[in-house]
Formats: structure tokens, C-alpha cells, sequence
């Protein structure tokens, strides 16, 4: 991921952009706009679960609680672990994505282009 640091993409306004079935992969965009230059895309391979609003307004990546855990694993009814627990957190909300892998990248493609074409993680 270029031009970040940490997890914390405040002053960013995501959303739900595309999910593809046939793979398990899923954008998260925050689209580039007169205030920002580039996109924001949050990839995700091999999902699983998804619990999310369409629009997240501010957004940071946290790690998985214990109570998180054990929530997407009730949910899910099998056990959620650390390392495919994705927690996006927007306007003091805890969203889930349970995935394989996540990337993240910051680039320059067009609004109607796909980051999930050429998924390589």
C-alpha cells in the first residue's frame, strides 16, 4: 500500500463496490475525487462473510477482539481466527469481513475499472 500510513483512512469515504461470487473477492473503493487524486481500494480474496453498510464514512482497519471473534464465529458457526478477521471500523461501528487475504492499494484507474481483474495476492 503506497501513500499511507497505518490503517487509518479517515478523511476517506468508502463503499461497497463490487463483489464477484465466482471467487470470493470483494472492493471496498474510496473513489479518487476533486479532493483526492487517487482511489482507496480494499481487496479481499476467498471471502467468506461480509457485515457491512453499503457506505462507510471514515474508515479504519482494527485488529479482531476476543468479543469479535467469538460474535463472527456464533454468526458463521465456525470458529473466526485473527488472521482472516477483517474489522473495518466506521462512525464508531465494528464491521466484518472474514476473507483469505486482503490487500490494499492506492491507484489511478478509472471510476468503472475493476481492481479485482487481476488479483494476485
Amino acid at each position: 500500500m503506497m501513500g499511507h500510513s497505518g490503517n487509518n483512512f479517515a478523511g476517506r469515504n468508502f463503499q461497497l463496490w463490487e463483489f464477484k461470487v465466482s471467487h470470493g473477492q470483494l472492493l471496498i473503493r474510496s473513489a479518487k475525487s476533486a479532493l483526492h487524486s487517487t482511489n482507496i481500494d480494499f481487496i479481499f480474496r476467498g471471502v467468506s462473510y461480509v457485515c457491512l453498510p453499503r457506505y462507510l464514512d471514515g474508515m479504519t482497519l482494527a485488529e479482531p477482539t476476543s468479543e469479535d471473534l467469538v460474535l463472527v464465529s456464533q454468526i458463521t458457526s465456525k470458529e473466526a481466527d485473527k488472521e482472516s478477521l477483517f474489522v473495518l471500523v466506521s462512525k464508531c461501528q465494528r464491521h466484518f469481513v472474514v476473507a483469505e487475504k486482503l490487500r490494499v492499494e492506492e491507484n489511478e484507474v478509472d471510476i468503472f475499472d475493476s481492481s479485482l481483474l487481476d488479483f494476485n495476492i
